[in-house]
């Protein structure tokens, strides 16, 4: 289970986290090394649903634009995009970001409605960042709702 409090990161690399009409920025955690599958929650799934999740290359007007599974290194930055359910509100999920099993950042993004649509997204110009990904929909202790899978070419 991962800590409550996020480590300080090795190298502060900022990103940025997207809900209904605000960005913020937040720091990445440091990369780790994570084996295995990832483990759904029941504890989780009974405040939290996924009801929609997809990789893409943009969003516009709130909704996924280039849904895909793989993407050129060419392309700027790689969203994903999640419509969650939730009972209780205010609630809050994560993305958490791998390449070839590596932790490369985690978002926190805020559930502000019953049915809310909310996306992040990683900048993978860089050559390093070509390869598998994984990303893990979360609540907020960690608990995994959905893994969706990417390639980065």
């Amino acid at each position: 289970t991962p800590p409550a409090t996020p480590a300080l990161p090795k190298k502060e690399t900022v990103s940025s986290r997207y809900y209904v009409g605000m960005e913020t920025n937040v720091f990445l955690e440091q990369e780790e090394t994570v084996s295995g599958p990832a483990i759904v929650s029941t504890v989780a799934a009974e405040n939290l649903r996924v009801l929609k999740a997809t990789i893409c290359s943009d969003v516009q007007n709130r909704m996924p634009v280039g849904v895909d599974t793989a993407f050129s290194s060419s392309v700027q930055r790689i969203y994903v995009w999640s419509q969650i359910e939730a009972k209780q509100i205010p609630s809050k999920i994560r993305h958490i970001y791998y390449l070839e099993g590596r932790k490369m950042s985690d978002v926190i993004l805020n559930v502000g409605s019953s049915n809310w649509r909310t996306w992040s997204y990683k900048n993978i110009a860089d050559i390093d960042y070509r390869g598998e990904w994984r990303v893990d929909i979360a609540s907020a202790n960690g608990e995994v709702l959905r893994s969706l899978n990417f390639e980065v070419q």
